[in-house]
C-alpha cells in the first residue's frame, strides 16, 4: 500500500517580523504539535525574536535571547546555535535581531518541502510545506499593506 504524503494538517511554518516604524517584532506560528509556544517562539521587547523549529530544542531560543541581549546580531546568533549543535541539521532557527536584521538557517535533515525566506524585519520559514508556495503566500500577506499594523500583517 502506498503511503501518501503528508497533508496541510502536517506543515508547520513561522511568520517573524519587525515594524520599521515602531521597533515591534512578534511571531505566528502553525504546526500540530501540541504546546508549540513553549518551543518554538521567544520574542523580547527591544531585544529580538526567535523562532526554533523542526526538532525544537527551548534552550536553544534562551542562549538566542541571551546573545541578542550581549549586541550580537541575527546571523552571529545563528552562527553561535549552530555550533556545537549535533542535531543543527534537524532543526530550523530564524531570528531578527532589534535593528531588523533578519537570519535563518534550514538543516539539511528536515523533512520536505522544508525551507526560509529571508528579507531585512522579515522571515517566513516551515518545514513539511507543500511547496515554496506557502512561503510566497505568508510573505506576500506580509507585504500587502505596510502601513498596517504588525500583527495584521
Amino acid at each position: 500500500m502506498a503511503t501518501l504524503p503528508p497533508g496541510p494538517e502536517f506543515n508547520t511554518f513561522t511568520a517573524i517580523g519587525r515594524c520599521e516604524s515602531t521597533g515591534r517584532i512578534g511571531i505566528a506560528t502553525s504546526t500540530r504539535s501540541l504546546a508549540v509556544g513553549a518551543r518554538v517562539p521567544f520574542v523580547q521587547a527591544r531585544t529580538g525574536a526567535v523562532a526554533i523549529m523542526a526538532i525544537a530544542d527551548a534552550r536553544l531560543g534562551h542562549m538566542a535571547q541571551r546573545l541578542l541581549k550581549l549586541g550580537y546580531k541575527a546571523p552571529a546568533v545563528i552562527e553561535q546555535l549552530v555550533q556545537g549543535d549535533p542535531y543543527c541539521e534537524y532543526r530550523q532557527l530564524g531570528v531578527i535581531d532589534d535593528d531588523g536584521f533578519a537570519a535563518a538557517r534550514t538543516g539539511t535533515q528536515n523533512r520536505d518541502w522544508a525551507g526560509h525566506h529571508v528579507r531585512d524585519n522579515f522571515i517566513a520559514l516551515g518545514n513539511v510545506l507543500l511547496g515554496e508556495h506557502v512561503l510566497d503566500g505568508i510573505e506576500a500577506g506580509y507585504n500587502e499593506d505596510p502601513s498596517a499594523n504588525l500583527e495584521d500583517r
